[in-house]
């Protein structure tokens, strides 16, 4: 996908709302492949979510009931036995015979929890009674996210903190779903990967542009002013000239104004004498 591409030409006739409609539609051919399938991909995770709780989910709580029956039922048996002990005075037991029952309860009772906790059914709120019921590994919001790691599930194994099928029919379709989840998921990956690529391309070669289009407008200011100096100089230095100009013709007529009114002065004087004489 390029977005810089210009796209088919369009006609002089046509009009404003016909010429963004095509635009739009270029556009959308454009985008809608890459979003497609990151939707297919996020459909073909639901599914196979649907697929997996519907078959793991009830064998989860097949497990969970049986883990916990296994291990009250110890329990059970370990009271029953010590209250027995208890209320039979005439048989009573030395200390050695005491702690040997107590070893004994206490090994079967650490394997079928470890056993327990290493398929992930129960937990300690389950064997304390501090849940309703809940604590369920398939979940449906859960398993999606799990999907997603679904590469790395081929080679696990229950346990170790990884949710993997525990059914022969839930890792058939592990197998199955990986088949095409996994060329799937590598094609979106490449799809969004070549997307942000170009996308990236196409913001740098705008910023180019942009860029390229400042430049110029800074160049064409530039000799805008660059011109219109030098039209402001010749008219500074004619208004300097014209101002001397001005300011000495002003300063000669000045002059001469004084000297015609010394010489008329001194006419009136001699006429003065003459009359007085």
């Amino acid at each position: 996908m390029d977005l810089t591409a210009s796209g088919p030409p369009i006609s002089d006739d046509e009009t404003d709302l016909e010429t963004r409609d095509r635009k739009y539609i270029i556009y959308a051919k454009r985008i809608l492949p890459h979003v497609g399938l990151v939707c297919l991909l996020f459909a073909y995770l639901l599914i196979g979510a649907t697929i997996f709780h519907a078959i793991e989910g009830p064998n989860e709580l097949v497990q969970r009931d049986y883990e916990l029956r296994t291990i009250f039922g110890l329990r059970d048996d370990f009271q029953d036995h010590i209250w027995n002990i208890t209320q039979d005075v005439d048989n009573r037991i030395s200390r050695e015979a005491f702690n040997s029952i107590n070893q004994e309860y206490f090994e079967q009772l650490v394997k079928n929890i470890f056993v327990s906790y290493r398929n992930q059914f129960i937990n300690e709120n389950h064997l304390l009674n501090k849940t309703r019921g809940g604590g369920l590994l398939w979940t449906y919001p859960n398993n999606p996210f799990k999907k997603v790691s679904l590469p790395d599930h081929l080679n696990e194994f229950p346990g170790y903190g990884n949710l993997v099928p525990t059914t022969t029919s839930g890792r058939v379709a592990c197998i199955i779903f990986a088949l095409f989840g996994i060329p799937l998921l590598l094609v979106t990956i490449a799809d969004i990967g070549k997307f942000l690529s170009e996308f990236l391309s196409f913001l740098y070669k705008s910023y180019r542009a942009f860029k390229r289009k400042v430049s110029s407008l800074k160049n064409i200011f530039g000799l805008f002013f660059f011109f219109r100096s030098c039209m402001c100089l010749p008219t500074y230095y004619l208004q300097e000239a014209l101002a001397t100009i001005t300011l000495n013709f002003s300063n000669k007529v000045i002059g001469l104004t004084v000297d015609i009114s010394v010489d008329r002065e001194s006419e009136k004087q001699l006429i003065r004498c003459g009359e007085a004489c």
